[in-house]
């Protein structure tokens, strides 16, 4: 089981990554194949993250001044 701390912004697909990384390489005798290895993934939203709230649209860009 892999736990990430509260405040880690990772995103979702480094996380699922890691969870699908295969654990074992050995081979099924009987079938000659990979065992099938699962991951369950469970997470929470960060609605409080900047980029995820809803504020309009942007600002207009600023005017540079001349030098």
């Amino acid at each position: 089981m892999g736990l990430r701390a509260f405040t880690s912004q990772l995103l979702c697909e480094q996380v699922v990554g890691r969870g699908l990384r295969r654990t074992s390489y050995d081979i099924n005798r009987e079938t000659g194949r990979f065992t099938p290895e699962h991951v369950n993934v469970f997470g929470i939203p960060f609605p409080f993250l900047p980029h995820e709230q809803d504020d309009g649209p942007p600002p207009p860009p600023r005017r540079r001044r001349p030098p």
